[in-house]
């Protein structure tokens, strides 16, 4: 018996029908262990697709005996999971799975420690939300256990995808962190995320606007204590507080000069109405233009500033940058020419980079 593998989208016409309509049609035959997984028949792939059939994987037997396996391409596959730490040995790493399969997800790798109900009891059942609980996270073909962890569940839309949100706090082994993957990589539905995707779906979903979602990033970034602070104030939605009264205070006097262009300034509008709004649009224009011309600070705190120590031999150019690293960071002799290469390092003066 021969195996092909290929995207349902590429299923031939020829080879899917209907009951009744052919003496040699098959019954499309899911691979899944799922309660769901009940031969159906199909007659072309708008029925396939309304089919919703629960695995990844399924099987089409033709008249010839053939096994078709059919999987899902990866823009099916709208549950994503990823590493959400550093990558490396350490005491704890967190893996996040969003998406819709995340309640399969549960069920299939997670068993609750101390007695209680066990999750792979009932594909349905959820933890309580934002209530941690320890568990061992399983093989989901095999049983087998692969660490003894905790895990978090965050309901939609209270997550920070807006998309139910699963959370695996396992050790950070190597070992460990590729078997978890690994096994989730086998779950229906479910695949690795692309770098900031998680972000990028809590962008789509509202969640965050593109300055908190720029802000995060410099959070993420942030080496200084005065990186910190100013990003954390624009992932705390504070540049989009600014910005949206700025944009209330133009449509305001954009509202204004369209009333008197359509009406003029006679009964139906006050007096004044023109020279008011000509000096909001100039305080505008002010606050604006005073925005803008900042210096580049912004951009300077975010990058960081970079100075060139240079001059001649024994100058004292490696003292001074002892000095300012507050430690050895080069050799100092009384010999001309000591320090021949170039020494690069990163401080932090006063909070700024």
């Amino acid at each position: 018996m021969q195996h092909m593998k290929f995207p349902a989208r590429n299923i031939s016409r020829s080879l899917i029908h209907t009951p009744g309509t052919s003496t040699h049609a098959r019954p499309l035959t899911t691979t899944s262990s799922g309660p769901t997984a009940t031969p159906l028949f199909a007659s072309n792939l708008s029925q396939l697709r309304r089919a919703r059939i629960p695995a990844s994987t399924f099987t089409l037997n033709t008249h010839h005996s053939r096994q078709l396996h059919l999987t899902q391409s990866p823009s099916q596959r709208k549950t994503i999971y990823a590493l959400a730490t550093p990558p490396g040995k350490a005491g704890v790493a967190v893996i996040r799975v969003s998406g819709p399969a995340v309640p399969d997800v549960y069920a299939k790798i997670v068993r609750i420690v101390g007695g209680r109900r066990k999750a792979s009891d009932n594909a349905n059942f959820l933890p309580k939300p934002r209530v941690m609980e320890r568990a061992e996270i399983v093989d989901p073909d095999t049983g087998e256990v692969l660490d003894d962890g905790l895990v978090v569940y965050f309901a939609a839309p209270k997550s920070f995808t807006t998309e139910p949100v699963l959370e695996l706090h396992t050790h950070s082994g190597r070992a460990i962190i590729v078997s978890v993957l690994h096994s989730l990589s086998r779950i229906s539905g479910c695949r690795p995320a692309e770098p900031g995707e998680f972000t990028r779906r809590a962008f789509e979903s509202g969640r965050l606007d593109l300055t908190q979602v720029e802000g995060l990033k410099d959070l993420i970034d942030a080496e200084t204590s005065v990186q910190r602070k100013l990003a954390l104030r624009a992932a705390g939605g504070a540049m989009r507080k600014k910005y949206d009264e700025l944009r209330e205070r133009i449509i305001y006097c954009q509202a204004m000069v369209e009333a008197i262009i359509d009406f003029g300034e006679g009964e139906e509008i006050e007096d004044g109405v023109w020279e008011k709004t000509q000096e909001k649009v100039s305080e505008l224009r002010n606050e604006i233009q005073m925005h803008l011309q900042d210096g580049r600070r912004g951009e300077i705190l975010r990058n960081g500033i970079r100075l060139a120590i240079f001059g001649p031999p024994n100058a004292g150019k490696s003292s001074l940058l002892n000095f300012l690293a507050q430690r050895e960071a080069a050799i100092v002799t009384p010999l001309p020419g000591t320090t021949r290469d170039v020494l690069e390092i990163s401080l932090d003066i006063g909070g700024m980079p």
